[in-house]
């Protein structure tokens, strides 16, 4: 009996314990558990720990630092600051002289590109670039599931050295002023400059509130070149100065700076006799004094002992700020490229040639810097097209030779000259000159164009824009682009007027080049040296080259007055090439060598490209190309250009364009239940 309740007692202690046990619940739809489970089938796996990589850079010894100086490593990936200088790895010295490393964790299973490059990172936040490794291609790993390590030469990549003075990348790069010292700039009381002397100029930033001197930094840094041939670099400056002379040299001072309004000059003026350097005469220079993109100045020089004026001091000043909305990075860079069998190219001059200046017998059959006879040279094999771009008043890059248009202000059909005003492209907006009707005077004969938008077929229409030109011309056929600026000729007249401001015009140009320009063989030339300058400093994408007149001495600029002098200018700045006119070749065969020895690029222009026997002629001289009139007479039937003769053309110049950027593919389940769990 006892042993029946013993076990009736422990079923019932069972069965109690078995009904404390929760019951599995069957949830609908909405329920808190499945939203939970269901949301973390969709979480994403937790990411691999990153790859410890160290860098190891070694400089040569013609990679001489400045004290301000350190190499910094950029790439694609956002740890290694995608491409953008103020979010560069700056590398630390180690033991070993010249050698630099840093460590970065690098994700797993990443493509990497990378690039070097010396930098100057200023207090403000700002870092310049020097000098960067303008290969188009960048250095390129692929990382695994193991750490590991890089060792590489300064500017040497895949066995070839390539190191390009950098350029303004950004609004937090700084600026550049330059200062120029032309001939008879210093003038000075007799006696001043002791008998046999030489002089010597400095420039020294200082503070502008207590003029106490700026040590070479990111603040301010003072590079110098005196215009010689073969040896036209920009050079630190020495301590007592540079040495000038007043009747031979040009001088110009190229100071890097990260807040053009928190640097004033001291310039000063140096005797040297034998060993014996002595100060003349000092000047004072504001920063307010900078007015604008370019200007003139007259500064007053007084004695350090006298306290007087004791001469005068004229200087041409340049000032270049970074583009407002530029979009160049470290990721390629095509200023430098040029295929080694790219010789004896063939260029259009504003398209087939000239035709709205020329007699008709003369003329090409197409008008001149139109989308036609663009289409036209580059379908009979031009390798690149020739064109003039103005802005007008609103900003619009237009294509157009001259300065001005001929209008006619009544509605009657002008008889003569008189009947027409001149109207400067830089004073009318882009939907005004459409409407109009414009007039050209050739041999005494007036000759009437029908207005823009009265033309039905578009590629026949004046005053295309250069965006019209990058999208409806072929890839295949390169751009030879000029851009106008008016220049002041030796007799003291100007070509025309120019009002809009030099940075400001340069900027709008680039604006377009870069967001429609890419994927094509470009180049960027023009007469005016400051305006090279420009293009030089404000992009990395484009090569630059200097233009130059069919007369000696044409315009007050030295720099203008002979081919020589524009290869000392192209040198100093590391512009890509010049384009002399060929009348200077055809007096002196021999330029054509001496500036291939000095310059990467050299193009010929001119009258003298008159015909299939003269183009001949000059091609075998050696020159990377040609620019005349004419192409529908003087090129080669069936001819196939430049870029259709390479198999991967044009499509590797598909590297100018940024990629599109990448977004992630949203789903909405997926979206939802990532945001519940979130919320849990």
């Amino acid at each position: 009996m006892s042993v029946s309740k013993a076990f009736v007692a422990l079923a019932i202690g069972w069965m109690s314990a078995l009904c404390l046990l929760p019951v599995a619940t069957h949830c609908d739809s909405d329920s808190y558990y499945e939203k939970y489970y269901a949301a973390r089938r969709f979480v994403p796996v937790k990411r691999n720990a990153p790859l410890e990589f160290n860098f190891t850079l070694t400089l040569g010894r013609d990679d001489p630092l400045a004290a301000d100086e350190r190499p910094a490593l950029v790439g694609n990936l956002a740890v290694l600051g995608s491409w953008q200088a103020d979010r560069a790895i700056l590398l630390n010295s180690t033991d070993v002289h010249n050698v630099w490393r840093a460590s970065v964790l690098l994700p797993q299973n990443s493509s990497v590109e990378y690039r070097y490059f010396v930098a100057s990172a200023s207090r403000s936040g700002g870092v310049q670039i020097r000098r960067w490794e303008s290969h188009v291609l960048p250095r390129a790993f692929n990382t695994t599931k193991h750490a590991g390590n890089r060792t590489d030469h300064m500017g040497t990549i895949d066995g070839h050295r390539q190191l390009t003075r950098g350029w303004l990348q950004s609004s937090g790069s700084g600026s550049i002023v330059q200062f120029k010292v032309f001939h008879g700039a210093l003038r000075l009381e007799e006696q001043t400059l002791p008998e046999a002397a030489s002089l010597r100029l400095r420039l020294q930033p200082v503070h502008p509130g207590n003029l106490s001197p700026i040590l070479s930094s990111a603040s301010a840094h003072v590079e110098y070149v005196r215009m010689m041939y073969s040896d036209s670099r920009l050079r630190p400056q020495p301590e007592y100065g540079v040495p000038y002379a007043q009747d031979r040299d040009l001088l110009m001072f190229h100071v890097t700076l990260d807040q053009l309004e928190h640097v004033a000059y001291q310039l000063e003026v140096y005797g040297e006799q034998q060993d014996l350097v002595r100060l003349l005469g000092y000047a004072h220079l504001q920063p307010a004094s900078l007015a604008g993109s370019e200007g003139n100045v007259s500064l007053q020089l007084i004695s350090p002992i006298w306290q007087r004026v004791v001469g005068e001091l004229r200087l041409q000043y340049l000032v270049v700020r970074p583009m407002v909305n530029g979009s160049s990075d470290f990721r390629t860079s095509f200023v430098n490229y040029w295929r080694s069998n790219w010789t004896s190219l063939e260029i259009g001059h504003r398209g087939l040639g000239k035709s709205l200046t020329v007699a008709s017998t003369a003329a090409a059959p197409l008008i001149e810097n139109t989308l036609a006879t663009m289409q036209a040279a580059g379908e009979l094999g031009a390798d690149l097209v020739e064109f003039d771009v103005h802005l007008t008043s609103d900003l619009v890059p237009i294509i157009h030779h001259d300065y001005f248009i001929r209008v006619c202000i009544d509605s009657k059909t002008p008889r003569n000259r008189s009947d027409l005003i001149e109207v400067l492209i830089k004073d009318i907006t882009y939907e005004q000159l459409k409407q109009l009707k414009t007039y050209q005077i050739v041999s005494n004969k007036i000759i009437e164009y029908p207005a823009h938008n009265n033309v039905d077929q578009v590629e026949q229409r004046l005053f295309p824009t250069l965006q019209d030109l990058f999208e409806q011309v072929n890839l295949t056929v390169g751009f030879d682009i000029e851009i106008k600026w008016p220049q002041l000729r030796s007799d003291g007249s100007f070509e025309s007027q120019q009002t809009i401001d030099k940075n400001l015009f340069v900027d709008r140009i680039l604006e377009v080049v870069q967001t429609s320009g890419c994927g094509r063989l470009n180049i960027i030339k023009s007469f005016d040296a400051d305006l090279c300058t420009l293009l030089r400093f404000k992009q990395n994408m484009y090569p630059v080259l200097f233009l130059t007149s069919s007369k000696e001495n044409a315009f007050v600029d030295p720099r203008t007055h002979n081919v020589e002098q524009s290869i000392n200018f192209a040198q100093a700045f590391d512009l890509a090439g010049i384009v002399p006119n060929a009348v200077f070749i055809k007096a002196d065969p021999s330029l054509v060598q001496r500036a291939k020895s000095q310059v990467p690029l050299l193009l010929l222009w001119g009258g003298d490209l008159k015909d299939r026997q003269a183009i001949d002629w000059f091609l075998q001289l050696g020159p990377h190309g040609v620019v005349y009139d004419r192409m529908d007479l003087w090129l080669p039937p069936n001819r196939t250009n430049a870029i259709e003769a390479e198999q991967d053309l044009p499509d590797f110049f598909q590297l100018q364009c940024a990629p599109a950027a990448q977004q992630r593919v949203h789903n909405a389940t997926v979206d939802s239940i990532l945001s519940n769990v979130n919320f849990l």
